[in-house]
């Protein structure tokens, strides 16, 4: 459902273990853990390469996005369909003024898919794409979506006020005829007092006296018990409204800043990621310095299966730059170094495993020939190596 600080420490720790073993019997060297971050549409990140992790992976897949507050996943299937207007009608300096309407002048609306919100995002200015969605159609996706949701309750919001402030009045015109009703009666001439009520309740569009002839006699022995329970039912149903509209604003408003702090999965789970393996590098990076190890301890997150993040060679490659990223920081401000070393060791301490055998387990979800699939190979070996980023190999004939 999320991103577990429990459980990522609780990995941590056992890293931690497997560190301290190493520094006792081996005098150091590499620590192998699976590098399985997260789960993510293989489709979504990697069509371009011709993968598919199963038939209408493109239509049906999973779109996840993370709240950067909680860590919680917001899952979204790529067949949703979002009830839009047919057309919106714009003046000439490209303000909305209205949709396009039926004959019997309701808004024509029809079912968007997730196809259509990519070709709009793609035809967004490449500025706001980045910066605004960070390059990712899902979050476009997603605040289109949400924008539904804070349009129905702010429009409720709206007609709650509108309710209350009505009411407002009301109570207002309610108060002026009670004021003037007990006037009238002070002056001595109840009759006319209440003959005035009534003309007064029913010009003003206020309730008019009762018809039952029996609540009618209750109302014309006492007004003051009518008027008095006429006005405590308006104020209670002004609170009413009140906490309508005020309920209506929070959901609008908590919607948006659910917009704000929504981040794509790879950016949120890359960084989550690289942050822990930093902590486990400057762990290794301690014990070796305090035994005085003939060796460095080095971490090596390994390429496992194809549906988890960290399988696919650049993924691998992200993971390992964002963490030596993230173990330089700490060593600048915790040890004190200056960066150019501090870039050094972690470029020494944090590299990746390579198992060819798990990166062959790519082939079942390759849509192209053998021999392409062996080029796709050979290709991000040669980048993984000429950038550094492999540090131990697992060979499987």
């Amino acid at each position: 459902e999320g991103f577990s600080p429990e459980q990522s420490r609780a990995d941590l720790d056992e890293i931690k273990k497997a560190i301290d073993f190493a520094a006792d019997t081996a005098g150091g060297g590499p620590i192998v853990f699976h590098a399985q971050e997260f789960p993510r549409s293989i489709v979504e990140f990697h069509k371009q390469e011709k993968f598919t992790q199963y038939p209408e992976e493109e239509k049906k897949a999973i779109v996840s996005l993370v709240d950067q507050r909680t860590g919680q996943l917001l899952n979204l299937r790529r067949d949703i369909e979002i009830p839009i207007p047919e057309k919106e009608i714009r003046d000439e300096k490209g303000r909305l003024v209205d949709f396009e309407r039926d004959k019997e002048g309701r808004i024509k609306i029809r079912n968007a898919k997730f196809t259509d919100f990519e070709k709009k995002f793609k035809e967004l200015p490449e500025p706001e794409r980045k910066e605004r969605y960070q390059n990712n159609v899902a979050k476009y996706f997603y605040e289109q979506y949400q924008q539904r949701q804070i349009e129905a309750a702010e429009a409720e919001a709206q007609s709650y006020d509108h309710r209350a402030k009505e009411l407002g009045k009301a109570i207002d015109l309610l108060s002026q005829v009670k004021e003037s009703y007990e006037k009238k009666r002070k002056e001595g001439n109840e009759d006319i007092a209440k003959t005035n009520l009534i003309l007064n309740l029913r010009q003003r569009g206020l309730s008019p006296p009762p018809e039952d002839p029996k609540e009618f006699n209750k109302f014309i022995k006492n007004p003051e018990i009518y008027l008095h329970e006429e006005l405590e039912e308006r104020k209670q149903e002004i609170e009413r409204w009140r906490e309508g509209a005020l309920a209506s604003t929070r959901q609008a408003h908590q919607i948006k800043k659910e917009i704000e702090n929504i981040r794509p999965l790879e950016e949120y789970g890359v960084k989550t990621s690289a942050r822990a393996i930093a902590q486990a590098a400057m762990y290794g990076y301690d014990v070796e310095k305090k035994q005085k190890l003939s060796r460095p301890i080095i971490l090596v997150p390994e390429n496992w299966t194809p549906e988890q993040y960290g399988s696919h060679p650049q993924e691998l490659k992200k993971l390992v730059q964002e963490s030596r990223k993230e173990f330089v920081e700490g060593l600048i401000k915790n040890k004190k170094l200056e960066r150019e070393e501090a870039e050094k060791i972690a470029k020494d301490r944090i590299k990746a495993t390579f198992d060819i055998g798990h990166l062959n387990m790519w082939r079942k979800y390759f849509e192209g020939s053998d021999e392409e699939f062996k080029k796709w190979v050979d290709k991000n070996v040669k980048e993984l190596v000429n950038t550094g980023i492999i540090g131990h190999v697992y060979l499987t004939d």
